[in-house]
């Protein structure tokens, strides 16, 4: 790919000035009743971004309703079983359907809510109107092209063809608001990519957000057993299995902490993940949980770290900013995932960048729509200084 790859870009930025904004398609809808599809992550980005229009959803409609809370921002959680809504109401509603699934199960869900009675069925599939679905930008509707100097200071950077061809592909997607049509590579390759050289290794492995030791067991797979593995993992469901799964492999050391990581130690509110298994826990300013969070810096001394997985559910910059003290020392590689909102895919890479540590940074995506975007950082130069 030749430098006028950086030309498609810009192109694409200035294409997005076209969009209609979020609120103009709201109006659109002329006060219909907005239905939510999908009480998932997805959904409740959905429901975040309404709420801020003004524009509160009667319902979130989900078939593990029965499973979940009653309510999400005092909106009701209910199964189709349990919508009474009458029929002329139906047809009048927008349903907009939030899953991140393959468009075959956004077909049979439309299907389904036809069947149902319902008329206007919207796929807004997650990060489909991502300009809105940013966390750097106070305003209500943040647009991408507002920020095309650290869009284009982002892809000046990437080290390798595969990486750029997908940075454009997902700047793409999220400017123009068409996610369906991404590709993604072999999901075994997450964290151990065959075509990145990972500068120190795997020996001493730091995962953030270990679960229950899925990454731990891919990494056994792919590499063998570490000499040393620490591990965060701050929902409690999850944290007795990964502590059974490291006893089963006896490792020579392990550090397993049921804290999460952020930028400072103490507690967060927190949001237990109800929807897949517990793999979407995450730290949220309106959970009714609390969690015990450390900073990387405060808790990790005399442990020197070559690999770094952080993978938090959109908390990433700051568990990034509580570890410098720890990357600055070790210049371990790093995975970091970037796909949780859609300025995280420019913004990890530059703040990296400004720590002047001599990384190098390749992306992957190996999910629909963008999901499981890993950034991928390795120094192999010494750091100027900081």
């Amino acid at each position: 790919m030749t430098e006028s790859w950086l030309l498609d870009l810009s192109d694409v930025l200035k294409a997005g000035s076209t969009n209609p904004s979020l609120s103009s398609l709201v109006s659109d809808w002329n006060g219909r009743p907005l239905v939510v599809y999908g009480a998932g992550p997805a959904g409740k980005c959905v429901c975040d971004i309404l709420l801020r229009l003004d524009a509160k959803p009667e319902c979130i409609l989900d078939g593990r309703a029965d499973r979940l809370p009653s309510r999400y921002a005092g909106i009701p959680i209910l199964s189709l079983k349990q919508c009474d809504f009458t029929n002329t109401w139906k047809r009048d509603a927008v349903v907009l359907v939030c899953v991140v699934q393959g468009i075959q199960t956004h077909t049979a869900i439309a299907e389904n809510l036809v069947h149902e009675g319902f008329r206007t069925i919207i796929p807004w599939i997650q990060k489909a109107f991502s300009s809105d679905a940013m966390r750097t930008s106070g305003h209500v509707e943040p647009r991408l092209e507002d920020f095309q100097e650290s869009i284009m200071s982002c892809a000046e950077l990437l080290e390798d063809t595969l990486s750029r061809e997908t940075y454009l592909s997902l700047m793409t997607a999220c400017v123009l608001r068409r996610f369906d049509e991404l590709g993604f590579i072999d999901p075994e390759e997450q964290y151990f990519p065959s075509n990145i050289d990972m500068n120190k290794g795997y020996q001493s492995f730091m995962d953030c957000g270990a679960f229950r030791g899925d990454t731990l067991d891919r990494l056994v797979e792919k590499v063998g057993v570490p000499n040393t593995y620490i591990a965060f993992e701050p929902d409690s469901r999850n944290f007795p299995d990964l502590v059974r799964r490291v006893e089963e492999l006896n490792i020579d050391r392990s550090l397993l902490f049921p804290c999460g990581v952020s930028r400072t130690t103490k507690p967060y509110r927190f949001t237990i993940d109800q929807i897949h298994d517990g793999a979407g826990s995450s730290l949220d300013p309106t959970g009714e949980d609390l969690v015990q969070c450390v900073a990387i810096d405060e808790c990790l001394k005399g442990i020197d770290p070559t690999f770094i997985k952080i993978d938090i559910e959109g908390n990433e910059i700051e568990a990034l900013i509580g570890a410098r003290k720890t990357i600055e020392r070790c210049l371990p590689d790093l995975a970091v995932a970037i796909y949780h909102y859609a300025d995280h895919y420019f913004e990890i890479i530059n703040l990296l960048h400004r720590w002047n540590l001599g990384y190098r940074f390749n992306m992957r995506t190996y999910d629909f729509f963008g999901n499981e975007t890993i950034l991928y950082a390795t120094c192999r130069s010494s750091p100027e200084t900081v």
